[in-house]
């Protein structure tokens, strides 16, 4: 997936979790960027494959103006070495340590870099990665 920002937030929810708590989490995250990111947060959002088919997650990226990439297990666990949380619980449903960590990083690419970790709230997980300087965003 060709990323068209400097930017990945990648999240991470469980079954069933509403656009409104996933808008929420989301929002929390760039607050907490802001700290970190001089100018303005161009961003996509990035999550796991298996989230495709619930509304939530899509009704939250619509809501918030940007695409959603849904990123295949096999994808983040090549980027799983560089993440910096662990959940038990993602551990055993799908071998990764961290859904949003992740995606975040493969979701801005190769040589990215993990902006700010793993970020709880109410249910939902995100991360803020940003794309290698140079790279073809």
């Amino acid at each position: 997936m060709q990323m068209q920002t400097p930017f990945a937030l990648g999240f991470g929810c469980r079954a069933g979790v509403n656009a409104d708590a996933i808008v929420a989490a989301i929002e929390a995250m760039l607050d907490k960027a802001k700290a970190q990111v001089k100018g303005p947060l161009d961003y996509q959002l990035f999550t796991i494959s298996t989230k495709a088919d619930h509304a939530g997650p899509r009704e939250a990226a619509r809501s918030l103006g940007v695409s959603i990439g849904f990123l295949s297990v096999e994808l983040l666990a090549r980027f799983e070495e560089r993440t910096t949380q662990r959940s038990s619980r993602v551990e055993a449903l799908f071998g990764l340590g961290s859904v949003a960590e992740s995606a975040a990083l493969a979701g801005a690419g190769e040589d990215s870099r993990l902006l700010v970790p793993r970020l709880l709230h109410n249910g939902v997980t995100c991360a803020l990665a940003k794309a290698a300087e140079g790279a073809s965003v």
